[in-house]
């Protein structure tokens, strides 16, 4: 069993690599993510929060972010989704969770 950080809504996550392929005319999986075993097809949602993984975005942020453009979905399962993926993409070690540019 991995070991799990646990997230909290003021980490402001940085993507550790650049996005691998981006097709933004496929709808349904827009970007692919090469990991250091496996490789990730981003949907839609996985793509909007990667965008935002720049080191500057709250948690929260992001959450706030898709809350906004989908205002149809409940925002808890928006905060779900959003910790689901920062949890597979650490677990893969594709970004660093809590980012300080004071100390990377």
């Amino acid at each position: 069993m991995k070991d799990e950080q646990m997230i909290e809504l003021n980490f402001i996550p940085k993507s550790r690599i650049t996005l691998w392929k981006k097709d933004l005319d496929n709808e349904e999986y827009p970007g692919v993510l090469l990991g250091y075993k496996s490789f990730f097809n981003l949907n839609t949602i996985g793509f909007l929060i990667w965008k935002m993984l720049d080191g500057k975005h709250t948690v929260a942020d992001i959450i706030e972010e898709l809350s906004e453009k989908f205002k149809d979905v409940d925002k808890n399962t928006i905060k779900q989704d959003v910790f689901e993926i920062l949890k597979q993409l650490n677990n893969e070690r594709l970004v660093i969770l809590n980012y300080d540019s004071l100390f990377c």
